[in-house]
């Protein structure tokens, strides 16, 4: 490799866009489970409720059951619907949840190809998460 290149991949290396912070606003949401009627409700108020810091004027939509059971539905759906954010749990409509790898198949697919912001909450059946949600301090966020 000549120094000329090395130069170039050092250069490319560090010419990278300056964080700049802005403003988000939040106008729609959609909350998506795998869950029946009434625990997806049950679901949807508290991520609702843990996201009022976002105000009153948020639109929200619940999104459950067999209605975006394959990947493609649930690209569908939230592409039709374009919302500003969606909020969910790892391994929907997945058995995997059981051991904790992974996002499963459709917060994978969901995460790299959609541009919409996808706020993975803890699994409904997990009660020792779901009650650590208030007056969160500590978060993770991820980004390309």
């Amino acid at each position: 490799m000549s120094q000329l290149d090395q130069f170039e991949s050092a250069f490319r290396a560090a010419a990278k866009t300056v964080f700049a912070h802005e403003q988000v606003v939040i106008r729609s949401g959609q909350v998506i489970t795998d869950l029946s009627d009434y625990e997806a409700r049950l679901f949807g108020d508290r991520a609702r409720a843990f996201l009022s810091v976002l105000g009153a004027g948020v639109g929200w939509r619940d999104v459950h059951g067999e209605a975006c059971a394959s990947v493609g539905d649930l690209l569908e759906l939230v592409e039709t619907a374009r919302p500003d954010l969606v909020c969910t749990y790892r391994h929907l409509h997945s058995g995997a949840w059981r051991w904790p790898y992974g996002l499963g198949e459709h917060l994978d697919v969901l995460t790299q190809i959609t541009t919409t912001p996808v706020l993975i909450l803890p699994r409904p059946d997990d009660e020792a998460a779901l009650a650590r949600l208030a007056d969160t301090d500590v978060v993770m966020a991820m980004t390309s």
